[in-house]
């Protein structure tokens, strides 16, 4: 049985331009990800990051996103793709907590979206992975905040109004639904971001890690490598806060 109350290990997923790594970096309250050579804007590679809020230790992975433009084709992205998600299965070989699919409000959840989560179905060889571990957070909560200004519609209300494709994503994943802002530097609404995603992350039904092991096929590269980029942004971060 996962130990949700004193550790939670998240897997970001999604399609490239949804806010996955802004979302990385404020549930960990981190201006950037700093990293060897100067700020990474895109996830080419997995970043991992960690931090402890109100006594809880939350692990983070950000995958690479899937339709990226910086990739040569679909076939080399969702290999890419695949390769790292079995690289975060190895270094947290207990598994994870919450599979969380991040979307944008704003952008039409168009046919792309779609394709992303079949992908992350296939990959994990699980049809039933988002239905049983997912969450969804949805990023640009500034905007989504500033449309319902002066209404009564809340963020839920308004994810069970949804219909087509994206009301049955959030109807997939029973509603486990967060809105971020990932643009304020108010540390009271990122503190309550946080604590919304631990407690729909709390609810999953199952209580039980996400993991396995046999699903994905082996990309023939050990999770040493993943750890040692962990070990080696965390050293350069404190260096370059330190200075």
């Amino acid at each position: 049985m996962a130990e949700i109350s004193s550790k939670v290990n998240l897997l970001l997923l999604g399609m490239s331009g949804r806010g996955k790594s802004a979302t990385l970096k404020s549930i960990v309250m981190k201006k950037g990800i700093k990293i060897l050579g100067g700020w990474k804007t895109v996830t080419d590679i997995s970043q991992v990051e960690e931090c402890t809020f109100e006594g809880c230790h939350i692990n983070v992975v950000d995958t690479p996103g899937l339709f990226s433009t910086n990739v040569a084709s679909e076939e080399e992205n969702i290999k890419r793709f695949q390769e790292e998600v079995q690289k975060a299965f190895e270094t947290f070989h207990e598994g994870f907590h919450a599979l969380v699919l991040v979307l944008s409000y704003g952008p039409r959840f168009g046919q792309e979206d779609v394709q992303t989560i079949q992908i992350l179905k296939n990959v994990l060889k699980d049809k039933n992975c988002l239905r049983t571990h997912g969450v969804v957070l949805v990023t640009n909560g500034d905007n989504f905040n500033s449309d319902v200004e002066g209404t009564d519609t809340t963020f839920i209300q308004w994810c069970e109004e949804q219909r087509g494709p994206m009301g049955a994503v959030f109807e997939e994943c029973s509603f486990r639904c967060v809105l971020f802002n990932n643009v304020t530097d108010d540390t009271t609404t990122l503190d309550k971001q946080r604590k919304q995603l631990i407690e729909v992350v709390k609810n999953i039904k199952t209580k039980q890690y996400y993991f396995k092991e046999h699903s994905i096929q082996k990309s023939g590269q050990s999770s040493v490598f993943l750890f040692i980029r962990h070990q080696w942004q965390k050293v350069v971060s404190y260096v370059l806060n330190f200075f």
